[in-house]
């Protein structure tokens, strides 16, 4: 799948506040996106494959375009809660509740297999055909 080029809809069900992240140097967040931190920067960006080390920190409530240097704009994430997913590659029923979901991609590369994805959270539930997906932020989870 492709990363996001505008605005994407996403039906999130937050459990947490929202919380504010500094986005790097010359990075356009897209409201929607799923957003995370490499391990050596000190700013945000979207998610995307072969990325070192990122960490999973939410979506993004609203688009953020940072022009100048990292921090001079802050993304608004949702940092927990549940989403809704339609497909999630190697997942496709009631039995995969409890799995591991990655993203390979800020769009919809939803997948049960790490590579070079970034973890996002686990399988909830699986109902009406879709996947309900809980989101943790990396920095919240207790393991």
């Amino acid at each position: 799948m492709t990363a996001l080029s505008a605005e994407g809809q996403r039906r999130l069900n937050h459990t947490k506040p929202f919380a504010l992240h500094a986005v790097l140097t010359a990075t356009k967040v897209w409201a929607g996106s799923a957003v995370c931190k490499e391990t050596a920067a000190t700013g945000v960006r979207k998610v995307a494959s072969g990325l070192t080390a990122p960490l999973f920190m939410g979506f993004a409530v609203e688009t953020v375009d940072n022009t100048g240097a990292t921090g001079a704009k802050d993304a608004l994430l949702s940092e927990e809660g549940y989403v809704e997913v339609t497909t999630i590659t190697g997942a496709d029923s009631l039995d995969d509740v409890g799995t591991q979901v990655y993203l390979g991609d800020d769009g919809d590369g939803w997948d049960t297999t790490a590579g070079t994805r970034v973890s996002v959270g686990k399988i909830a539930n699986f109902r009406d055909g879709k996947f309900i997906v809980f989101y943790q932020a990396a920095h919240l989870r207790s393991v």
